[in-house]
């Protein structure tokens, strides 16, 4: 998520604040800080508008992709982190009545942000714990989980430093516990992947040190093959869909399209987890007048972009 790093930025340069020298330098700091919380925030809301359109109009992500949802956790809870750090030492740069308005702000503007926040981490495990009963396997996906949390934790921590409310209090620690939960797993996790790779690649090296054998076998690489089907036409096969093909870490590895009988076909694959992701037409809309005769007939015709 790009829109991430100005809001980093904003928080670490407040700790530089303090340090630059007085006067005019020192302000620009500051208001560069500002400035860039506000351009990562901006972008932040909107890039959450699009996911969250984006998953109640459309299926559910890939399961590799899930965890990714959780990176707007991360963005919301950094820009209360900085926004409390900034007004820390704003009083250093700005005049009393605006470092007034500073400290206020970080209390109204990040307590009301924090609630999006949370609701935003009842969507995320929501999705999550909807995607775990059909597998979720690993990938490099799972670290969205560590920083998106991370940032809530210190976020919480700012907000009860400000208001010394139990409340927040609570919900650092509960947040705090989560995050190192969380941590451990995905390490375990990720340890296992790389030894499983590394294993993987060394049995592959020394299968090709070996003299081939004259009766030994060829070794044929997986392919994968398929149909499509309509689950609302009595299974009829659907030709011409899309169908995707992600590995491990979600990334693409071939698309293809369907032929008459709706099959498709991957070949030239390795051994190892993959999910298919099959989708339908792109929707098409187009205009058209009706005039007082009215209109025989309108068709539309249906078909993916050549790229």
């Amino acid at each position: 998520m790009p829109v991430v790093p100005p809001m980093v930025s904003a928080a670490t340069g407040a700790l530089l604040v303090p340090h630059a020298p007085a006067g005019q330098l020192r302000l620009a700091l500051l208001l560069g800080c500002y400035a860039m919380l506000g351009l990562g925030f901006v972008a932040a809301l909107l890039v959450l508008a699009m996911i969250y359109g984006r998953l109640v109009h459309h299926d559910v992500p890939a399961a590799t992709v899930v965890p990714t949802v959780w990176i707007g956790l991360g963005a919301l809870g950094q820009w209360v982190t900085a926004l409390g750090a900034l007004a820390a030492v704003a009083p250093s740069a700005l005049p009393a009545p605006y470092a007034r308005g500073a400290a206020v702000a970080a209390l109204l503007g990040g307590v009301t942000v924090w609630g999006f926040a949370m609701l935003w981490l009842v969507l995320a495990a929501g999705l999550t714990a909807r995607t775990v009963p059909g597998g979720l396997p690993f990938a490099p996906t799972w670290w969205s989980f560590i920083f998106p949390v991370g940032a809530c934790v210190t976020a919480t921590s700012a907000l009860a430093a400000r208001t010394g409310s139990q409340l927040f209090v609570w919900a650092a620690v509960v947040l705090y516990v989560l995050v190192i939960i969380a941590w451990m797993v995905v390490v375990s996790r990720s340890l296992h992947y790389a030894a499983g790779h590394v294993r993987r690649r060394s049995v592959v090296q020394h299968a090709r040190r070996r003299p081939a054998e004259p009766d030994a076998p060829r070794r044929v690489a997986p392919v994968l093959r398929g149909t499509v089907r309509s689950s609302t036409t009595d299974g009829r096969p659907v030709s011409e869909a899309r169908v995707t093909l992600l590995d491990p870490a979600g990334d693409v590895v071939g698309i293809a399209l369907t032929g008459e009988d709706g099959s498709y076909a991957f070949t030239g694959l390795e051994a190892d987890q993959y999910t298919v992701v099959a989708a339908g037409y792109p929707a098409r809309a187009a205009s058209l007048t009706l005039d007082a005769a009215g209109q025989d007939g309108f068709d539309l015709t249906l078909a993916h972009d050549a790229g």
